[in-house]
């Protein structure tokens, strides 16, 4: 998935009830809200800001490492300039129920013993097939534990 195909899946689960998504983009430049981090998108649902760390297809397996950190980077300054944001990883998995493919799984399964998400408050939006799962800060690391599983179960 492309930046935009990902942004406008995040936006679709991130939507509030009868709320416009691209209001979330105009709220924040009206407002005068200040950024939270490089890297990050800006949504609103039901008036909470929301920052996206944004994790598209990369080309390679290091190219993949590297912007799952990145974007780990993005949210963790995020939380110290914005403790009262929602915040979330939106990742392209698209690629990792190819076995052999190169993907954010690696990157993913890295985690799946550390406490980070629930400690900081991160959230996991999953894409691709079969449908979105959302995984709240404090589900994301027992769900990666059991990641591999997931992976065979959706293809």
């Amino acid at each position: 998935m492309d930046t935009a195909a990902l942004l406008a899946s995040a936006q679709r689960h991130f939507a509030s009830p009868g709320e416009p998504r691209a209001a979330s983009q105009r709220h924040f430049a009206s407002q005068g809200e200040p950024q939270a981090a490089a890297g990050l998108t800006l949504l609103q649902r039901n008036g909470q800001p929301i920052g996206l760390a944004l994790l598209t297809h990369q080309p390679d397996g290091l190219a993949y490492l590297r912007a799952f950190e990145d974007g780990m980077q993005a949210v963790l300054a995020a939380r110290q300039q914005q403790p009262s944001w929602q915040l979330a990883l939106v990742v392209d998995m698209q690629p990792a129920f190819e076995p052999q493919a190169a993907s954010y799984r690696a990157a993913l399964k890295k985690y799946s013993n550390s406490v980070v998400f629930e400690d900081v408050g991160i959230g996991l939006l999953l894409l691709g097939r079969p449908q979105p799962v959302w995984l709240p800060p404090a589900e994301v690391s027992a769900f990666l534990r059991q990641l591999d599983r997931w992976l065979l179960a959706a293809r």
